[in-house]
């Protein structure tokens, strides 16, 4: 009679649980690293809270208002609302009285990109003189148009204006840099912008975060380009 050979082809169990380990700390890991970017979104919101209003009556007048640039339009060609919100924001505080001069702080790196000056225009045709804009085509990223109140304006007293969410990081931002800011809330996107804009801001607390207590980044001053 032929003799059976039973073989065992599956793998050693010390391979499965080796596997078992690996999957568990790389789940753990992504568990706490989605903690941590969740605990630095709420922290950054809630060191905002009476710093920011949509009410005028709660702020106090101050010498300048920076407005805070971004695309007036997407690739697609529509106007962006909140380019279009900030613009509204800002004119209703000249003619409020809250502010004397405006800083257009935005990205113009290059000579076919101008945040500041479409900013400038657009304050103009609303009937803001066009003597106290001020523009400011070094504010690449919101920590460079914080710093730049001070080392190139010499203000650390003002008004910051832009959306709710953007406010918080930039008013974040402004107290790393010693700057006595308050934000003037401008009317937000309609709901179905909020998905993408909100993704994107959260990564950017993190990276404010870094920046500030990481690699110290308000320390180093930044000058005009």
């Amino acid at each position: 009679m032929a003799k059976q050979h039973n073989f065992d082809i599956r793998r050693p169990s010390g391979f499965w649980a080796w596997l078992r380990r690996l999957l568990f700390a790389a789940l753990s890991g992504l568990g706490l690293i989605l903690i941590c970017i969740a605990a630095i979104d709420v922290w950054i919101s809630l060191q905002a809270r009476g710093k920011l209003t949509s009410d005028l009556e709660q702020l106090r007048p101050t010498d300048y208002g920076v407005v805070l640039g971004t695309a007036k339009f997407y690739p697609g060609g529509g106007l962006n609302p909140f380019y279009q919100a900030r613009i509204d924001a800002t004119v209703q505080l000249y003619q409020a009285g809250m502010i004397e001069q405006v800083i257009a702080s935005g990205d113009h790196s290059t000579p076919f990109y101008d945040e500041p000056g479409m900013m400038r225009d657009d304050l103009i045709q609303r009937g803001i003189p066009a003597q106290i804009i001020l523009r400011d085509g070094g504010g690449i990223r919101t920590l460079n148009s914080v710093q730049r109140l001070q080392t190139e304006f010499g203000q650390t007293d003002i008004i910051i204006i832009s959306q709710r969410f953007h406010l918080e990081r930039a008013l974040y931002q402004a107290q790393a840099a010693g700057i006595d800011a308050q934000g003037f809330v401008a009317a937000d996107a309609p709901l179905n912008w909020h998905a993408r804009v909100r993704a994107r801001e959260v990564l950017a607390r993190v990276s404010a975060m870094i920046d500030i207590h990481v690699l110290r980044r308000t320390r180093t001053p930044m000058l005009h380009p």
